[in-house]
Order: C-alpha cells, then structure tokens, then sequence
C-alpha cells in the first residue's frame, strides 16, 4: 500500500548485476585478443560465447601432416623426375620411416637399405640429414638410383583443440566431403563442406546447439554461425565476414574456447549474484528489515553490479594468465640424424651461448 515502497521493489529486482558482469568481461576479453593479434570484427559475439556448445571445424584444417620434396639426387642415368615420382608413389605419410617394397623397387631411409650408397649419394645424404631432412633412398634390383629429400610441415594443435572444445562440454563436429579425415579423430559428428555448410550449421542450429565456426576465408557458412573465427591463410581471401579474425594458428582459436568455459562461469555467477541482490532489494523495500527508500535500493543494486564487474575482470584476468600447453610435435625425431635434430631446435653442440644462459 506504499507507492515509495512498490518503486524500491520494481527497482531493486532489476537484472543489471546479470548484464554489468557478462559485459566487463566481454570487454576485458576484447582486450585480450587485441594483445593476442585477434581482430573483433562484431563485439556482441563476445557476449555470446557463454551460449556456444557446439564447435565445427573445416574439413582441411584436420589435415595429416604433409611432406614436401625439397631435393632429389640420382645416379648417372637416371631421370630425376622419374625418381621424384616413384618416391612420391611408394611413400607413406602415415609411416615415413618404414621400407615400402613394391615390385624390384624399395623405398626407405638410406640407413636401413641392404644396398650400398654411391660415394656422391653418401656425401648429400649426410648433409641432408645434418640440415634436419628426412632422406629417403629409392633402389631397384638392391641398386640405389636416387636420394629424396623430404621436409616434414607438422600440423599441430588440432588435437589439442578437440580436446579443450570437449572439456568445455562441446560437441565437436567435422566440415568435409571427405570422411577419411576422420580417422583417428575423436568427433561426434560431421556435415558437408562448401555449399551444404550453412545449411548443415543451421541444422545443428535447429537441434539447440550454439555454433562457433573455425573456417577459413573460401568458406561459405560464416555469416550462419553463432560465432565465426576466421583464419587468415595465404593465397585465400581474408575472412572479412568472421566475427573473429585470426592468423592461422589455432592456439588463439583454444584461448577463445577457454574463453567460453569462463564467460558460463561468469554469467552463472553474475546471475547469482542479481538474484541476491534483487532479494534483498525486495525484502528490505517492503519494510521487513528496516525502512529504505528507492535511492537506497539504488545503492543495493549498484553494490551488486559493482561485485559483479569486479567478478568478471577478475575471471578475465585468470584466463589471460592461463597458459596453454604447447601442441605436440608430430616430426619424427627418431628418423633424423642428430645434427639434423639440433638444426630443426635452433641449437648446437655446445648448447646455449654465455650470452643466452645469462
């Protein structure tokens, strides 16, 4: 029956402490990704990542590792073509360091071979291997034609980022015609890549899923996810139409679902938070404690609001302090020579310099 106190009420229940802090967080993650090189092309993403439980990764950014010839040397006779040809038939990405036999012709590392290795071939060899390349002999009828130098390119990190979306209680989902790549890969789900991604988006969509999209700048579904990450890939165009813009790297893309554990964090206990602080609010407005005017409810809402904000830089802050474990490095180490070893470190024989130890 008090209009001052029905006023103090309808104030006190007001939800701002909720969205004070999921929004300092948001800005504070803006930050964080700006000091990570991360471009936010719409910042309301941010205030959205609470909501994604749902990561689809492009089909080619969980490619295998890859292998480039970088040189090959043959006997006299020998077309050097030819020999890069076969090599590259007879190898096996997935077992570089085993022998492939295949008719009279045997691929593998010139260490392991029964034939004897030219003068010439022995002397590139060694320095192939010194320089951290993986040499691999092809030889016909137990006589060696040819030495083939191959450089490995690791792809890592997507391991990793499977495994942070799973801890983050996401399901994780495959963009790719090819269903090979999924081999070996610990996914719940895959939808086809190209034209039939924003429809396959949209269907997760449809089942309640919030989508977060790691794709590159040829992809087609970015404007139908919750939160696109764009990865910047040379010879393709910018991902201009990514919520997120990144380098091709995916351990910005792991900080970011990182980010995603700790904004559910946030907002649960910024919820918690307005609820008390309208409960109060409430109960002292209608006289069961002590009589309280609408400016002091005020007072109990911006208190409120003011634990909430301190809540989320404080949850920003712990994020940005997390350290992500380095991805594992898939190069066989085993197969190099160990010169070849220290070079692919950036170190020597004598180890750190005094300048460098200092």
């Amino acid at each position: 029956r008090s209009v001052q106190h029905a006023v103090a009420a309808l104030f006190g229940a007001l939800p701002k402490p909720a969205r004070m802090g999921r929004d300092v967080f948001a800005a504070e993650l803006g930050r964080a990704l700006a000091a990570r090189r991360v471009l936010v092309n719409d910042p309301d993403v941010l205030r959205r990542l609470d909501r994604i439980d749902c990561l689809v990764i492009q089909g080619d950014l969980v490619a295998r590792d890859r292998y480039e010839v970088t040189d090959v040397v043959t006997v006299e006779g020998v077309s050097r073509r030819e020999t890069r040809s076969r090599a590259l038939e007879l190898f096996e990405p997935e077992h570089p360091v085993s022998v492939i036999r295949r008719g009279n012709l045997v691929l593998g590392p010139f260490t392991r071979l029964d034939a004897s290795l030219p003068p010439a071939l022995e002397e590139r060899a060694t320095e192939w291997s010194r320089r951290g390349e993986l040499c691999l002999a092809l030889a016909r009828d137990g006589r060696v034609e040819g030495l083939v130098a191959l450089s490995m390119i690791p792809q890592t990190g997507i391991e990793e980022l499977i495994t942070a979306a799973h801890e983050a209680q996401m399901r994780v989902v495959i963009a790719s015609n090819d269903e090979s790549v999924l081999e070996g890969l610990n996914v719940d789900d895959a939808i086809p890549f190209g034209d039939g991604l924003p429809s396959g988006i949209r269907r997760l969509q449809r089942e309640g899923r919030s989508v977060m999209l790691v794709a590159t700048g040829r992809a087609s579904g970015v404007g139908a996810a919750d939160c696109a990450i764009g990865l910047v890939r040379a010879g393709e165009p910018p991902p201009w139409g990514a919520h997120l813009v990144s380098s091709d790297d995916l351990s910005d893309v792991r900080f970011v679902l990182h980010a995603c554990e700790a904004a559910k964090k946030v907002a649960k206990q910024s919820v918690n938070v307005a609820l008390g602080a309208a409960a109060v609010g409430t109960l002292v407005s209608a006289g069961g404690v002590v009589s309280m005017t609408t400016s002091r409810v005020f007072t109990v809402v911006n208190t409120a609001s003011l634990i909430a904000m301190g809540n989320g830089i404080r949850n920003s802050a712990a994020l940005e302090r997390r350290a992500l474990p380095p991805p594992r490095d898939r190069t066989p180490w085993h197969a190099l020579d160990a010169h070849g070893v220290m070079a692919k470190l950036g170190t020597s024989e004598t180890g750190l310099s005094k300048s460098e130890a200092q």
